[in-house]
C-alpha cells in the first residue's frame, strides 16, 4: 500500500447526510455505466455522482439498453473475455487506425469468427493502418474515414464518429487507452478532461483496469469484488487533492495527495459499493479482477 496515513487539516470538510436516493428533488441523467444525480444541497453542498465502471461485465447482451460506443485503439487486445463482453455491451463500435489491425490480428487464423466482429468503421489518419487490414475490411463494406487532421489524436478522430452517429453525450468506452507509449496513455488521461468538459460518459479500460475521471464532490462507485480488484489508485493528477474514501482497506479522510508528496496507490477494494470526495479532479483507477 503505497499511502502513509498522516492527518492533516484539509481545506474541506465533510459530514455524513442522507442517502441521495431519498433527496426529493435530484435530477436524474442515467446509462448503464453512469447515473448522476445533479448538484444538490447536502454533505456541505456537493454534488454526488453515482459511477458503475464493471457495469460491461454485469450486464448480459440480452439486458443492455440505450446506446453506448466502444473505441478500440492501437493496443494488443488480450483480455479476451473482457473484450468480448465489452464487443457485446456496445452498440457502436469503431477502431481508431491501428486499432483495427489489433483487431484483425486477435482473431488469429479464425476468419470466419473474424468476420462476426465486424466494426461498424475505422477512422483516423490512417498513418498506422496496414495495408492488408484496409484491403480486408474495406472487401467487407466497413467504412474507413480518413481525417489527416493533425491537431487531433486518432482517439479524438473517432470520438468525432461516436458523437456523429450516437450524439454528443453517447458514453464511450475507450479499449486499448492505457499502456505502450506514455505520452499516449498521458492523452488518453487528457481524453477524460474534454469529454467532462462536454458531458460525455468516458472509460478506459484496458486489459488489467478500468479508468475514469472523478470531479470535485462525491462519488459513490460500483465497485463489485466479483469483477474488480483487489487492487486501485486514487491519482491527483490536476493538482494538489484532499480525499477522504469509504470502502478501502486503507481508508483515509481529509487526506492531502499530491505528485511529490502522498499518493494513493495499491490501495485495495473490500467492498461492492466505495466512496471517494474529493476538491479537485482526480483519476480511480482500479483493477480488472483475473478470472482462476
Amino acid at each position: 500500500m503505497a499511502l502513509a496515513a498522516f492527518s492533516h487539516k484539509s481545506r474541506t470538510e465533510f459530514s455524513d447526510s442522507p442517502d441521495p436516493d431519498d433527496h426529493p428533488q435530484r435530477k436524474k441523467m442515467s446509462w448503464e455505466g453512469i447515473e448522476v444525480w445533479d448538484r444538490m444541497e447536502h454533505r456541505g453542498g456537493m454534488s454526488v455522482v453515482k459511477i458503475r465502471p464493471a457495469a460491461f461485465l454485469e450486464k448480459e447482451e440480452s439486458d443492455k439498453t440505450g446506446e453506448k460506443a466502444l473505441l478500440i485503439l492501437n493496443q494488443p487486445i488480450v483480455n479476451g473475455s473482457v473484450f468480448d463482453k465489452v464487443w457485446h455491451y456496445s452498440t457502436l463500435r469503431v477502431c481508431a487506425d491501428g486499432g483495427a489491425n489489433r483487431l484483425y490480428d486477435y482473431f488469429g487464423d479464425d476468419d470466419d469468427m473474424r468476420k462476426t466482429y465486424l466494426p461498424d468503421c475505422i477512422t483516423g489518419d490512417l498513418d498506422s493502418l496496414n495495408d492488408s487490414t484496409r484491403q480486408y475490411y474495406d472487401a467487407l463494406g466497413v467504412p474507413i474515414i480518413r481525417n489527416p487532421d493533425q491537431y487531433s489524436t486518432d482517439f479524438d478522430k473517432a470520438v468525432d464518429v461516436v458523437v456523429d452517429k450516437l450524439g454528443p453525450t453517447a458514453p464511450i468506452i475507450s479499449l486499448g487507452s492505457m499502456g505502450g507509449r506514455v505520452d499516449q496513455s498521458m492523452s488518453s488521461i487528457h481524453r477524460l478532461f474534454i469529454s467532462q468538459e462536454k458531458k460525455q460518459p468516458l472509460l478506459l479500460l484496458s486489459d488489467q483496469n478500468v479508468t475514469i475521471l472523478l470531479m470535485p464532490g462525491i462519488s459513490r462507485i460500483s465497485t463489485p469484488l466479483t469483477h474488480l480488484g483487489k487492487t486501485c489508485g486514487i491519482i491527483p493528477i490536476a493538482g494538489t487533492a484532499h480525499i477522504t474514501t469509504k470502502g478501502l482497506e486503507w481508508d483515509v479522510e481529509n487526506w492531502e495527495t499530491k505528485f511529490g508528496g502522498q499518493l494513493s496507490t495499491s490501495n485495495n477494494l473490500v467492498k461492492d459499493e466505495i466512496e471517494i470526495t474529493t476538491d479537485v479532479p482526480v483519476i480511480f483507477t482500479a483493477e480488472l479482477r483475473q478470472k482462476e
